[in-house]
C-alpha cells in the first residue's frame, strides 16, 4: 500500500472535526506517540496538532507520558489516549444473534457478549433483548458517552429503518435508533454493518493517512459492503449504498425477497455454506463432518484438515463472491478490497485465493495489477465498526472546543 499525506487541505477550519478524528485514529494505532510524529504523518501544521492535542488534554481524553527519544536524538513529550475516562457501547445485529461490547475510547474492549436470537420470536422480542443487555452494561458503567449500532441491510439511513433482513422478517417497521434514543440518555448512532466495519478497517488498518478508495466486503450471514474515499463513507441517495448481496449474479435466477432475481445472497453466505455442506454429506462418506454437527467452528476445522467437501464448498462460495466483487470493482474502482466476517474466518486463504483467481479472469489486467485484495485482520470488524461509529461521533460532538 502506498501511504501518503492527507490531500484535502486539512488545515482549513471547515475540516477541524475531520482533523480531530484523524489525530484520534493515529493515536489509537500508535498508542504512544508525539505531537511531532502526528504532524509528520498527517501533513498538518504543528500548531494545528498542538491545538488539537491541548484540547484533548483539557477534556481528559489524552495524557502526556513523559519524554521520548525523537528524530536526530531530540526528545519530545510522549502522548497517549486516556481510555479510562470514557466508555462506549457497541452493538452488532445479525440474523441469528446480536453481539454487545463495551469499549474505552482508545478502542480496547472491556466486555463482550453474544446473544442468540430466533426469527420465530420476532423483531420486537430481539429489540427487548438488546435493550436489556445495553441497560445492564450502563448500570455497571457510569461513564458511557455514546452507543454505536451496526445493522444488516438494506438499511435506509434516511428513514432510520431496516428495509429487509433476509430470513428474519419484521424489522422494517422498527425504528431501532428511535427506540434506543428514547430508552437511554446518551447519543445513539446507527450505521449499516458494511459501512461501520469499513470505518473500522479505514481507521485501524493504516489507511487513515492515505488517499485510498477502500471497498470493505462483509461475507457473513449475508453479503454487504462499505465504500470509503479519503475517510468519507459513500451513503447513496437513501443511505443504503453497498448492498452487494442484492446485486444479481444470475439474471434469471430465483426471486429474492428484495424483488430482484439471482441475488448474490441466495448463493453466497455462511448460512448457504453450512446448508450446502449438510446437503452434500451423503456424497462424501469420507468427510469428517459426517461425525459432527455442521457448525462454523467444525467446518473451519475440517477445512484446516483438508476435508474435500468443506474445501469444495468454500471454493464455490469464493467463486460466487468474486462475481459480486467484479461488479463492485467496475462500479467503484477501489484500490483496496478487504473481505471480512464469517466466510472469511471459515474459508481463510482458500476463500481468498479463489476470489483472487476468479477476479483476475474477469477484470482488466491493469486494474487487477493495481488492486489489493485481502482478508480483514480485525477481530469482529462489525462490532469494532459499531464502536468506531460511536467513538468518532463522540469526538465530532466536541465542537465546544473550537
Amino acid at each position: 500500500m502506498s501511504v501518503g499525506k492527507m490531500s484535502a487541505g486539512a488545515n482549513s477550519d471547515d475540516l477541524q472535526q475531520m482533523n480531530r478524528v484523524l489525530v484520534l485514529s493515529l493515536m489509537r494505532k500508535n498508542q504512544v506517540t508525539t505531537r511531532a510524529e502526528i504532524a509528520k504523518l498527517t501533513g498538518l501544521k504543528r500548531a494545528t496538532i498542538t491545538n488539537i492535542i491541548n484540547q484533548f488534554i483539557e477534556c481528559g481524553i489524552v495524557k502526556e507520558t513523559g519524554l521520548m527519544e525523537g528524530e536526530k536524538g531530540r526528545r519530545s513529550i510522549g502522548i497517549t489516549l486516556d481510555g479510562m475516562k470514557y466508555r462506549v457501547v457497541a452493538v452488532r445485529l445479525a440474523r441469528q444473534h446480536f453481539t454487545i461490547g463495551l469499549y474505552d475510547i482508545s478502542g480496547d474492549r472491556q466486555f463482550c457478549k453474544k446473544v442468540a436470537i430466533d426469527f420465530m420470536d420476532g423483531s420486537l422480542h430481539a429489540m427487548r433483548l438488546i435493550k436489556k443487555e445495553i441497560r445492564s452494561l450502563m448500570e455497571r458503567e457510569d461513564n458511557v458517552v455514546s452507543i454505536g449500532v451496526a445493522l444488516p441491510g438494506p438499511y435506509l439511513k434516511t428513514e432510520n429503518r431496516i428495509a429487509q433482513i433476509s430470513d428474519f422478517p419484521g424489522w422494517k417497521n422498527v425504528d431501532i435508533a428511535g427506540e434506543l434514543k428514547q430508552e437511554f440518555d446518551v447519543p445513539v448512532y446507527v450505521e449499516h454493518d458494511g459501512k461501520a466495519s469499513a470505518l473500522a478497517e479505514w481507521w485501524y488498518d493504516g489507511y487513515a493517512i492515505s488517499d485510498t478508495v477502500l471497498l470493505n466486503i462483509l461475507a457473513g450471514q449475508g453479503i454487504g459492503a462499505g465504500i470509503i474515499e479519503n475517510g468519507k463513507l459513500y451513503q447513496g441517495g437513501h443511505g443504503c449504498a453497498g448492498e452487494l448481496g442484492h446485486t444479481s449474479i444470475f439474471y434469471d435466477g430465483p426471486k429474492c425477497e428484495c424483488g430482484n432475481r439471482g441475488c448474490l445472497d441466495l448463493y453466497c453466505s455462511s448460512i448457504v455454506l453450512l446448508r450446502n455442506i449438510q446437503d452434500g454429506l451423503e456424497n462424501y462418506p469420507e468427510s469428517e463432518l459426517n461425525n459432527c454437527e455442521i457448525t462454523k467452528d467444525n467446518v473451519t476445522k475440517a477445512i484446516k484438515n483438508g476435508d474435500m467437501l468443506a474445501t469444495k464448498e468454500v471454493q464455490k462460495m469464493g467463486k460466487y463472491l468474486s462475481y459480486g466483487i467484479v461488479n463492485a470493482i467496475n462500479t467503484y474502482d477501489p484500490n483496496i478490497i478487504v473481505i471480512g466476517d464469517e466466510l472469511s474466518v471459515i474459508g481463510g486463504n482458500i476463500l481468498l485465493e479463489t476470489v483472487k483467481e476468479q477476479v483476475k479472469k474477469r477484470v482488466l489486467p491493469s486494474i487487477f495489477e493495481n488492486l489489493e485484495i485481502k482478508l480483514s485482520s480485525l477481530d469482529d470488524p462489525i462490532l469494532k465498526g459499531a464502536m468506531t461509529v460511536a467513538v468518532n461521533n463522540f469526538f465530532e460532538q466536541l465542537r465546544f472546543l473550537s
